[in-house]
């Protein structure tokens, strides 16, 4: 059972210089708004993470914003990147991976997933806007 996570969001990534920034779902605040909340959700039976999307409002002019996978499971939290999900000098604006069942991340049920951006080499401009998305599948049922 394959599911797309809900997309991340985080303004002005770089402006901080180099760093792993942590993303935001978008959520109801008053009537008609909307707001961001630093948010990780936690995944109802065990699966993987199999594929990931990011983009960003600007072109990529200087060094490299790539998505990483926090899976955290019994208070332990684990990084991994997605080494091909990389904004850079050949992909500026999106980019996006995908992986097999057996190459995805593991994560086990009750563990809680939230995505990060993280910037290297100086990452400009320092306002773009960014938005993220992973894919993951879930072992079936018994």
């Amino acid at each position: 059972i394959t599911h797309n996570l809900p997309s991340y969001y985080r303004e002005n990534i770089g402006a901080s210089g180099d760093a792993s920034y942590t993303t935001r779902l978008m959520t109801p605040t008053s009537g008609s708004g909307l707001g961001e909340t630093e948010l990780a959700l936690p995944m109802p039976r065990a699966g993987r993470v199999i594929g990931g999307y990011l983009w960003s409002s600007e072109a990529r002019t200087a060094g490299t914003a790539t998505l990483r996978v926090r899976i955290t499971e019994g208070g332990t939290s684990t990084d991994y990147d997605l080494t091909d999900c990389v904004l850079n000098a050949t992909t500026t604006q999106a980019a996006t991976q995908s992986l097999s069942w057996g190459k995805g991340i593991p994560f086990a049920e009750a563990a809680t997933i939230d995505p990060r951006i993280v910037t290297a080499g100086t990452f400009t401009p320092t306002t773009a806007d960014m938005g993220c998305a992973l894919i993951v599948a879930f072992e079936e049922p018994a």
